[in-house]
């Protein structure tokens, strides 16, 4: 069996499932477009560049380039997506769609976490989280948004919608 043929095998047996996405989602295939591809085998790391669309059950990622990372053991270890902007979006199991983008998202599975950076935006329903860095815990669903350094520019800003109710007050 071709090299090539045994990398993506292993990938659709090893990708990471977001803690808040539909349970089914690991159990579908996994589908990539892109206009070109690398795999470097002995590297355990392969590129997908140009008009990327990756998806498996809810999950849609759609990025300029993908890189791909497994570790010795040939499990997903890191995904880097960048784009103008690379976006992602997967159905919560028990809420509304999450969308996310930014210029450039790296997800480890090592540190469970999806890091955003640049122009980074959120949106879970109406609910809006826009900053130039957003880090999501995927297992803790955590997530800490701005930079470190509390003189920056770079705001964090936030639309919380009212929850919904059925009494009207006069």
């Amino acid at each position: 069996m071709p090299k090539i043929v045994k990398t993506l095998i292993i990938l659709l047996f090893t990708w990471p499932a977001l803690s808040w996405s539909l349970s089914s989602d690991k159990d579908q295939a996994i589908k990539i477009e892109a206009d070109q591809l690398e795999i470097r085998d002995k590297e355990n790391i392969s590129f997908y560049r140009g008009n990327v669309r990756l998806q498996q059950g809810s999950l849609l990622i759609k990025a300029d380039n993908l890189t791909l990372k497994l570790d010795e053991q040939k499990k997903v270890d890191k995904i880097t997506m960048q784009g103008k902007p690379a976006s992602y979006q997967q159905k919560a199991e028990d809420g509304p769609l999450m969308k996310g983008f930014a210029s450039e998202m790296q997800y480890s599975s090592n540190n469970s976490t999806m890091l955003l950076l640049g122009q980074a935006k959120i949106i879970s329903g109406s609910d809006v989280i826009e900053s130039h860095r957003i880090m999501i815990n995927t297992q803790t669903n955590a997530i800490q948004a701005g930079d470190a350094n509390a003189d920056s520019k770079n705001r964090v800003h936030m639309l919380i919608q009212p929850a919904k109710s059925d009494q009207t007050f006069e």
